[in-house]
């Protein structure tokens, strides 16, 4: 909308947001969840989910020509696949309780094949999965005091480095689906 004043002069013009785009999205997720007593050694609690990006596109305008994520690495570095696992173990009494957890990341387009919008370039690939495990053990002596030990990243893997990263834009991996955090304990 644009206002003008007596003169004819423009005095505003307003541009409210319209988003007109349009995501579809195609995804199979699956989880499972399992609880059983082991008797005199306690019970465990076994979880996994596990995600699968069949089709994703975007369509910024209506009768523009949809862009498909998942094939065009300059538009989304997802990953197609992700998979999380955890198996719990507590004492009877539930005195004691430990967890291993562990989650992977399905591979993701280099850096190259990101700048460049396509996997053309002799350096443009896919990096390899990422997996990491976590451990945790919790001891509650009454019910109102719990003492745990967590250790996040408990293999001190790092993720996979990216050799077609220039050296001069930051870290050799993609960090906006990897951490470089190595073991770390509270």
């Amino acid at each position: 909308k644009i206002t003008r004043n007596a003169t004819g002069a423009i005095t505003e013009i307003f541009t409210p947001k319209v988003n007109e785009a349009l995501r579809n999205l195609e995804v199979v997720t699956a989880s499972v969840n399992y609880a059983f007593d082991a008797g005199n050694i306690g019970s465990f609690l076994l979880r996994s989910s596990y995600t699968n990006t069949l089709e994703q596109e975007l369509t910024l305008f209506p009768g523009d020509t949809p862009i498909d994520l998942l094939r065009s690495p300059g538009e989304s570095s997802d990953p197609k696949t992700k998979l999380n696992a955890s198996v719990t173990w507590s004492s009877p009494g539930d005195m004691w309780a430990a967890t291993l957890y562990g989650n992977r990341i399905g591979s993701i387009p280099n850096y190259r094949a990101q700048i460049d919008g396509n996997y053309d370039a002799a350096t443009a690939g896919r990096l390899g999965s990422y997996t990491t495990y976590n451990a945790s053990l919790d001891f509650r002596p009454i019910n109102a005091l719990t003492l745990s030990l967590m250790v996040n990243n408990l293999l001190d893997d790092m993720p996979p480095e990216d050799h077609s990263f220039p050296g001069s834009s930051g870290a050799p991996y993609d960090d906006s689906q990897y951490t470089v955090y190595g073991r770390s304990m509270y």
